[in-house]
């Protein structure tokens, strides 16, 4: 990947969709900082994300081509992220 700059509005829905290997995946590793760019900077709400505690996660989400359940319920499944969350909000 090379000079990728796009801006997402706050409050909106993004779906990042294409083939195997154009780097979608490298896209969210490098927003939930799996790890770091090379080169340039990540930045949200015009801050750079190397400065930010790991909270800024909690209002993303990612749905991969090949799910991966964990050993357990449906509901452990679903739960995991959220270990608090009651039946009505699963």
């Amino acid at each position: 990947m090379k000079d990728l700059s796009f801006d997402i509005k706050e409050n909106s829905f993004v779906a990042v969709i294409g083939e195997s290997g154009v780097g979608k995946t490298t896209i969210l590793n490098l927003i939930f900082r799996l790890y770091d760019p090379h080169h340039g900077s990540i930045y949200i709400d015009n801050v750079d994300i190397k400065t930010l505690n790991f909270d800024f996660r909690k209002g993303i989400s990612f749905v991969s081509q090949a799910p991966y359940l964990f050993n357990g319920t449906v509901l452990e499944n679903l739960t995991f992220g959220f270990p608090g969350a009651s039946f009505s909000e699963v």
